[in-house]
């Protein structure tokens, strides 16, 4: 078999007409024929090499194979045809080995294969250029043969054609193409590529082929960049201070919290920039820069210029650890921020200057007239930029102030943004952000600034309220918005990612729509003018401040011609410094002029590889690209560049990997995911063909995953998939085969056909009858067909079992919707883990569904009696033992849960007691792994006593496993049959595997399963005297009537299910024989807040917090419950009310902790004490409105987890009747935590406490804007 090689066509497509076939004639090569066939020994060997070349420069592989044709030999009427394969291996330089051939040979470039020509071999091998020599016809009457029918219905098989008649008077050759594949634009500048190369080959082949190579090149594609380039010697804010002089009052900001004319802003940056130089700011320092949307963002970042400050934007959402480790490389000492912001910066070494109204407007009346701002040079740094690193640790992008402002003068004369009201969308961490701000600011135009509420929830509102005529978005962003929502936008660029198809039909011809490409250390370097037809792909020519080259992906110092794919190569006034404090990242990627760039009066010094691969479009011929993709191991998602290394780096340190890479699959079933791939065993495959498998028994979980890297990763860093195999393969260095790898996860099938159809009824396919069936499973054909079309239609028209699909939660949330919306039949996502749904069920289901069109889980009391009366007839039938115990003697004390939130209060409490010993019962590897984590949490609490250890006892063991997975070892002292120092007394049940979305059977083994082992192990024990069970899922009541109601029953999700159940059960053992003289308890809080002293330990995942983020961000709130009693306390007091029950053992105790306060009252803390917009809704309106928000935003919305059960929850937010008198100390914990949610940015600040205003402060705030 050959190696293929197709030659890269253009996108165009014509009808085949008589006319598809073009020659272009080239007279006038004699001399060089002449010359070439006695280098070469003949015509053919010459042609061929020529040829060869030609291929090998476009297609950049080392073997090159094309159809040779020759006639006319011998008797003159046999016709031989062969395929030619001209072996150009990469390891010998195959461009450059002419230089080593001596006069009059050329071995590298002889046949290294020849067979005979057949049909399929065409086919297969992907060939579509040929050779024809023929001795019998001139040139001209070769052509005229071609064109005939007969031979133009053989050629259809290839695009590109040499004549040439084979004589000893040659002086001509015919370049032949197919207009309906090659462009005739394209097509020239290939024959003339060719005539060069056949010209080069003819001379002495002593002479540098390389050199002459990419002279070739240059020359080609030289016309399409500029003879020189714009570069600005000048500063940023001394272009905006231009501005101030010649248009003081024109709009420079219009946000949402105010707007500034450019003197206006000149001032109030004035004052802040001299204030920053009070206060020690040097000439070049790096200062971190921490804003919400906001006017007072767009003064801070302008005073930092010109007080000769470092711009550093960083992301208030990203992980704690990961902003030190920013903080940490910057040596910095001053921070600007605003005042929700400003104790995110956590280094007690940086002084973080809050920029509000009040604060410009204080710093202004002091003596600041001596205070002088600094002369800053153009070459001074202006901002630095963080992306995702590949070792783990982000890198800073640092840009000068010449390159921003040669950038923005580029910007302005490509785009005509020119005194445009700009909409400034972007994060202020990303360089568009830049470019809205300053680039706008320097072209005289308005940057227009949407609070972040708008941002995200109403964008088109926001445009058409300030007026705004250009934007630069991405083209997801750029989907979500109606054109006919912005009837004044007349410009609109897509950069940050490749757009699509969609988003352009969506959007040409109501603007001028822009395709703008660059990479953060280039900025925006080409611009494409989108036309109707155009090609997505099609990132347009370099625009003034730049030139762009296309290179060889492994020799920088090779060019590549027209059409040939290749790594972009960026140079000009715009190109960034380098990296922050790491120069071997700079020198791979900033580097000094090539070869080809040494021997051309190139004004360039330094060029930025940019990893993309592009190739010049073959249609435009006007020097545009096409972007192709990556050549590494960087990615684009969401916006945001992020290089896989940077995840595998912490993937590594999840326990239990022993080999890891992240995968980024463009098509299959992970399609556009972030896919973790590991290995969790110790196995080496040495058969490098040996195939991947997937590892059934892997127990790495993706939860697992997800909840170690949390802490150090953004969430759009985080894995969507894991993929555990047997082994990963490995290349002959040792290394991870990523290519191979990559291959095997695109082509990953987790759920085929057979494996969904294994669950399913033998019935068939669907009947045509089955109406409401097949509009399922269209449904779900679509919602499949998103990540891969073939499985779609492999299974459209079956039954199946949906669970077997493998959908994600945002596609069972799209598949809900549609039961919903369609069929009013509410079907909890948390249904589809188990196997009982198919297509043909879920149809069903539409005409039995209950009257309210819920579908019903278990019935929690039959449930409860069912298992009780189990657990009781086993008893009866064991001997249960008596209890030896002296009452109230209580020293070694059983704890599961002990890791969790309120479990890990308990064992503070219980410490706290001397001499008990608490035994916990605890997941884990060995026992010092369950001792580092219990000493991590605690001390993270900040409680941890290394004396404590001694009473500490780690049992390993899983409260989902029989015998509750523990060592037999341990069981003599669960019984009471050890030493009366080991036995157990107590039994504190309060480990529960907490999933909302779960049914009650996948909970059923942890949540229930475990309470009945525990409950039968403290009847045949003769040491264990109190059994305490920690309720919850459900809030607590004094009507347990109410508690009790089929209606409330049946609204409960699987947690609530699995939780009630085991408390009933509980309940129902309290009451038995069984269990005489012992204590059986169950007590159940409502919600569990952070305590005052440490709210550091609230918990930003649990309902209720989440509740009010969805609350403050939709400004709005259920009103339909402000007389209930919200049943919350904090951890201390819940962990002592259980502890209490354990030792005070003749007390009487109460099954519900009811300290709370009305529901009201909550939402009024948030209204009155912190000053939060929230408008009251009824019940049925609000839930409309929090799922329809939940739909749009998916997983970024807070309540996207509690889709499933949401209304349910908010139904039960608030016992019916007011339980008890509000205790002041409730109130505190609440405000302390939300302060500390406040604090992290996990809520945003209140508005009246955007910048500490009050009604003074927001006079104040006018006042400034009037006067400024």
């Amino acid at each position: 078999m050959t190696d293929g090689c197709i030659f890269p066509a253009s996108n165009i497509t014509l009808d085949g007409t008589e006319q598809d076939w073009q020659f272009i004639p080239h007279t006038d090569v004699g001399s060089d024929v002449k010359a070439g066939c006695q280098l070469h020994g003949s015509l053919s060997a010459f042609l061929r090499a020529a040829w060869a070349l030609l291929l090998h420069t476009h297609a950049g592989q080392p073997a090159i194979s094309f159809a040779f044709f020759r006639s006319g030999i011998s008797d003159g009427h046999s016709e031989s045809t062969f395929c030619s394969n001209e072996s150009h291996s990469r390891s010998e330089a195959s461009i450059y080995s002419y230089q080593h051939v001596p006069h009059g040979t050329s071995k590298s470039l002889q046949p290294t294969l020849q067979v005979p020509f057949d049909e399929s071999i065409v086919q297969q091998s992907g060939i579509n250029t040929a050779i024809k020599i023929d001795s019998r016809y001139s040139d001209k009457e070769q052509i005229r043969l071609l064109q005939s029918d007969r031979k133009k219905r053989e050629m259809q098989r290839f695009d590109l054609v040499l004549s040439a008649h084979d004589s000893c008077t040659l002086n001509d050759f015919s370049f032949g193409f197919r207009r309906s594949r090659v462009h005739p634009t394209y097509a020239t500048t290939l024959s003339n590529l060719f005539r060069s190369i056949v010209a080069l080959l003819a001379r002495n082949s002593n002479h540098d082929l390389a050199y002459e190579m990419n002279a070739i090149n240059l020359q080609l594609t030289d016309r399409w960049r500029p003879e020189s380039y714009l570069c600005a010697d000048s500063c940023v804010h001394t272009m905006i201070q231009s501005v101030v002089e010649t248009n003081p009052s024109m709009d420079a900001v219009c946000a949402w919290d105010g707007s500034l004319t450019y003197r206006q802003l000149w001032d109030a940056s004035e004052s802040v920039a001299k204030h920053l130089v009070q206060v020690g700011l040097q000439m070049g320092s790096l200062v971190p820069f921490m804003f919400e949307k906001s006017v007072w963002a767009l003064v801070a970042a302008l005073a930092v210029l010109r007080a000769g400050g470092t711009l550093v934007p960083m992301n208030p959402n990203e992980p704690n650890g990961r902003r030190a480790e920013i903080l940490q490389s910057l040596n910095a000492e001053i921070a600007v921020s605003s005042w929700m912001h400003r104790r995110l910066i956590r280094d007690p070494d940086i002084q973080v200057i809050a920029v509000t109204s009040e604060n410009v407007a204080h710093w202004r009346g002091e003596a600041l007239a001596q205070t002088s701002l600094p002369q800053v040079s153009p070459q001074g740094s202006v901002f630095v930029l963080f992306t995702s690193g590949s070792t783990g640790s982000p890198k800073g992008i640092v840009h000068d102030h010449r390159g921003i402002v040669s950038h923005a003068l580029g910007l302005i004369h490509s785009t005509g943004c020119q005194g445009t009201r700009v909409f400034q969308f972007s994060s202020f961490i990303f360089d568009v952000a830049m470019m809205d701000i300053f680039t706008t600011l320097i072209g005289g135009g308005c940057t227009c600034v949407p609070s972040d509420h708008e941002r995200v929830n109403d964008p088109a509102g926001a445009m058409r309220r300030m007026r705004v005529n250009y934007a630069m978005l991405t083209p997801s962003t750029a989907l979500s918005i109606d054109p006919k929502d912005v009837p004044e936008l007349r410009i609109l660029a897509l950069a940050g990612e490749s757009p699509t198809q969609l988003v352009i039909d969506q959007w040409v011809g109501h603007v001028w729509l822009m395709n703008a490409y660059g990479p953060a250390e280039v900025g925006v370097c080409t611009v494409s003018t989108i036309e109707p037809g155009d090609y997505p792909t099609t990132i347009g020519p370099s625009i003034p401040h730049s030139a762009c080259w296309v290179v060889d992906c492994e020799d920088h110092d090779r060019l590549l011609p027209v059409g040939a794919i290749g790594e972009l190569l960026v140079a000009g006034s715009t190109i960034a410094r380098g990296y922050l404090n790491n120069q071997s990242k700079t020198d791979a990627s900033f580097i000094n002029r090539p070869l080809w760039a040494t021997r051309r009066p190139l004004i360039q010094t330094t060029f930025y590889k940019t990893g993309d691969l592009v190739r010049y479009n073959l249609d435009k011929t006007d020097g545009s690209l096409d972007y192709i993709g990556r050549k590494d191991n960087q990615i684009k998602i969401r916006g945001h560049r992020v290089e896989l290394g940077d995840i595998e780096y912490y993937l590594a340190m999840v326990p239990g990997v022993s080999r890891c890479m992240v995968s980024f699959p463009r098509t299959g079933y992970y399609s556009g995911k972030i896919v973790a791939v590991v290995q969790t065993r110790e196995c080496v495959v040495t058969d490098p063909d040996a195939p991947l498998c997937s590892d059934p028994e892997g127990q790495l979980s993706l939860d697992s995953i997800q909840t170690h890297i949390a802490g150090v990763l953004p969430e759009y860093m985080i894995p969507s998939g894991c993929i555990t195999v047997l082994s990963l393969p490995l290349d002959a260095s040792c290394k991870i085969n990523r290519k191979r790898t990559d291959a095997w996860v695109a082509s990953f099938r987790p759920t085929p056909l057979e494996r969904a159809l294994s669950g399913c009824q033998p019935s068939g396919p669907l009947a045509y009858s089955e109406r409401v069936a097949r509009d399922i499973n269209d449904k779900l054909c679509n919602i499949v067909g998103e990540r891969d079309t073939d499985e779609a239609e492999r299974i459209r028209g079956h039954n199946f079992t949906v669970s077997a699909l493998g959908l994600d939660s945002i596609q069972l949330m799209m598949l809900t919707t549609h039961l919903r919306a369609v069929y009013n039949l509410n079907v909890p996502i948390s249904c589809f883990g188990s196997k009982r749904y198919t297509v043909r069920d879920l149809a069903d289901l539409t005409e039995s569904k209950s009257v309210d069109g819920s579908v019903r889980g278990i019935d929690v009391m039959e449930e409860a009696r069912g298992i009780l009366k189990t657990l009781v007839t086993r008893l009866r039938s064991k001997t249960t033992a008596p209890l030896l115990q002296p009452e109230g003697v209580c020293r070694n004390v059983l704890l599961t849960g002990a890791s969790g939130f309120l479990g890990l209060e308990i064992l503070q409490q219980l410490l706290r007691h001397r001499g008990i010993h608490v035994f916990i019962l605890l997941r884990c590897g060995t026992e010092q792994d369950g001792v580092e984590r219990l000493r991590s949490h605690a001390k993270r609490n900040g409680w941890w006593d290394e004396s404590l250890m001694s009473r500490i006892h780690i049992w390993r063991g899983d409260i989902a496993k029989h015998h509750l997975g523990l060592q037999p070892l341990v069981v003599p002292q669960l019984l009471g049959q050890s030493s009366k120092a080991n036995n157990i007394h107590a039994i504190i049940h309060c480990g529960a595997q907490v999933r909302y979305n779960d049914s009650y059977e996948a909970l059923k083994a942890s949540n229930v399963d475990s309470t009945t082992q525990l409950l039968e192990t403290t009847a045949k024990s003769t040491s264990i005297g109190t059994f305490l069970y920690v309720s919850g899922g459900v809030m607590p009541s004094s009507n347990e009537q109410e508690e009790l109601s089929s209606e409330k029953l049946a609204s409960l999700n699987g947690y609530s299910q699995s939780k009630l159940v085991s408390e009933l059960i509980v309940r129902g053992c309290a009451a038995h024989c069984a269990f005489q003289g012992r204590r059986i308890l169950s007590i159940r809080p409502g919600y569990i807040i952070a305590s005052p002293k440490n709210r550091s330990a609230t918990v930003q995942t649990d309902f209720i917090w989440r509740l009010v983020a969805a609350c403050v961000s939709s400004r709005s709130y259920n009103s339909d419950g402000d007389t209930r009693w919200l049943c919350i306390s904090d951890v201390q007091k819940v962990a002592r009310h259980m502890v209490a029950a354990v030792f005070k053992q003749k007390a009487a105790v109460s099954p519900a902790i009811l300290d709370g306060l009305a529901v009201g009252e909550f939402w009024n803390i948030l209204k009155s004490d912190f000053g939060y917009i929230l408008q009251p809704l009824k019940q049925d309106i609000y839930v409309k409105a929090i799922n329809s928000a939940i739909v749009q935003q998916q997983e970024l919305h807070p309540l996207f987890a509690f889709y499933d059960v949401l209304e349910g929850e908010i139904g039960q937010f608030g016992s019916c009747t007011e339980l008890a008198i509000s205790d002041s100390t409730i109130r505190r914990a609440i405000r302390s935590n939300i302060q500390y949610l406040i604090d992290v940015g996990f809520l945003p600040a209140p508005p009246s406490r955007l910048a500490m205003a009050t009604d003074n402060d927001l006079d104040a705030d006018n006042s400034l804007l009037a006067e400024a």
